[in-house]
C-alpha cells in the first residue's frame, strides 16, 4: 500500500485500488458473519457458513503487497524505503488504534473484546508489532506483523541484490524454506520466512517480475509453477489452527488458490477507470483504515444496536456503513496531514540510519537502472 496523495500517480493500476476496497469489504463481511456470532451476541445459525471464505481476501492483499513492494524498494535505499512505509502505515495505524482503544474502553462489555493500554501502545508505535501477531489493538492487526516482516526481508535483500536473476533466485530459496517450514515445527523458522503468507508474497513478487523483467519471463513462470503448491499448503495449515467453522479441505484450498491468483491477474489488466479514477484511488487508500478499524469497533456497534432492539441484519448493515464512512474520513481528512507531520522526523532518523548503512554496506551499493 503506497503513500497516499491528493491525486493518483500516473503509473498506478486503478484496478488494484478498487480491488483493495472490495477485499477489505469481504474481510468485514467474513468477520461480521462468522466471528461476531462466535462471540455470542448473534446466533451462529443466522449466517450462511460459506461466508467464511471471504476471509481469504487477506491472501489477495498479500499478493498485491508482494507485487507492489519491489516497485517501492528495489531502487531505494534501506532508510528511504522505511520512511515511505512508516509514513504510509503509521498515520492510519495511530488513528484507528486510538479510535479502537477509546471505543472499546468506553463501550465494550460482556462478550466484547477490549483493547488494553499495552496493545494500544504497541500499535501506535508500530514496530513492536513486528515481534508478535498478538500485540495489535485489534485481532485483525496480525497481518501488519506479517507485512512488516516481509518489508524487512525485501529491504534487506535489495541492499545487496537488485538484478532480476537475483530476485528469482531469492524467491526460489524463500519458497524452498517455506516448504520446509510446512513440515518442520519451528516458530523461529516460521517467523524468518513469514510462513503464514510467504507463498502469497512470493507470487506477488513473481507477478512483478513478469512485468518488470520481460527477458526473464520463462524463468519467472518456472519459479511460479514451483511456488504455487505452497499456497494451498499454507491455506490448509492455517485452517488447521482455527476451529471447525473455518476448516477447509484440500480441494477447497486448491480452488481458493486458483481464485486468489486469478483475481490478481484479472485486476492487473484494469489500468484505468476513467472518471472513477479519483474515487478508486480514494477507495484503495480507505481500504487500509477500514481493515484496521472494522472488527472491534464494529462488534461494539452491532452488540449495542442489538441491545437497543434493532434486528441483527440492520445492526450489521448499519455497522458496515459506519465503519466504511469512518475509514473514508480517516483517509480524506486525517491521514495525509498526519503523514506530512511525521515525515520530517522520520527523515531525520533515516539520515542517521543512512550514514550507518553507508558505512557498513557502502560496498554493496548498486546504481539504479531502468528495468528492461
Amino acid at each position: 500500500m503506497s503513500n497516499p496523495g491528493s491525486t493518483p500517480a500516473m503509473n498506478r493500476v486503478d484496478g488494484f485500488d478498487m480491488l483493495r476496497m472490495v477485499l477489505a469489504m469481504l474481510v468485514v463481511v467474513a468477520h461480521y458473519s462468522v466471528q461476531a456470532p462466535r462471540l455470542g451476541f448473534v446466533d451462529t445459525d443466522q449466517y450462511p457458513l460459506w461466508l467464511k471464505h471471504c476471509r481469504y481476501a487477506v491472501e489477495v492483499f498479500f499478493i498485491v503487497s508482494g507485487l507492489m513492494i519491489p516497485r517501492v524498494a528495489r531502487f531505494r535505499s534501506f532508510s528511504d524505503f522505511w520512511v515511505n512505509r512508516t509514513s504510509r502505515l503509521g498515520p492510519s495505524l495511530m488513528i484507528c488504534a486510538t479510535i479502537t482503544f477509546v471505543v472499546t474502553q468506553l463501550f465494550s462489555t460482556g462478550p466484547l473484546p477490549v483493547t488494553d493500554l499495552k496493545h494500544y501502545l504497541a500499535s501506535v508505535t508500530i514496530y513492536p508489532l513486528f515481534f508478535s501477531e498478538d500485540w495489535g489493538a485489534d485481532w485483525a492487526y496480525w497481518t501488519i506483523t506479517l507485512e512488516l516482516r516481509f518489508y524487512l526481508l525485501a529491504s534487506l535483500f535489495f541492499i545487496f541484490f537488485k538484478s532480476g536473476r537475483a530476485i528469482l533466485i531469492g524467491c526460489a530459496i524463500w519458497a524452498a524454506l517455506g516448504y520446509v517450514a510446512c513440515y518442520v515445527d519451528s516458530a523461529k523458522l516460521d517467523a524468518l520466512v513469514v510462513n503464514r503468507a510467504s507463498s502469497s508474497f512470493i507470487i506477488g513478487v513473481l507477478l512483478y517480475m513478469l512485468d518488470a523483467e520481460p527477458k526473464l519471463r520463462k524463468w519467472t513462470c518456472l519459479v511460479m509453477v514451483a511456488v504455487w503448491p505452497l499456497l494451498p499448503m499454507q491455506l490448509l495449515e492455517a485452517s488447521e489452527h482455527r476451529d471447525a467453522d473455518f476448516a477447509i479441505t484440500t480441494i477447497e484450498a486448491t480452488v481458493i488458490s486458483f481464485v486468489i491468483i486469478g483475481t490478481v491477474l484479472l485486476t492487473a489488466r484494469i489500468h484505468s477507470l476513467g472518471r472513477l479514477r479519483k474515487f478508486s484511488f480514494l477507495s484503495g487508500n480507505a481500504s487500509y483504515p477500514l481493515y484496521l478499524i472494522h472488527q472491534f469497533v464494529g462488534f461494539v456497534l452491532i452488540y449495542r444496536l442489538i441491545e437497543f432492539g434493532i434486528d441483527w441484519r440492520a445492526a450489521v448493515a448499519i455497522s458496515i456503513v459506519v465503519v466504511t464512512i469512518t475509514a473514508y474520513a480517516v483517509t480524506h481528512w486525517l491521514e495525509d496531514p498526519l503523514s506530512r507531520f511525521i515525515r520530517p522526523y522520520l527523515k531525520r532518523v533515516a539520515a542517521v540510519m543512512g550514514r550507518g548503512w553507508d558505512f557498513a554496506f557502502g560496498w554493496a551499493k548498486v546504481k539504479p537502472k531502468p528495468a528492461d
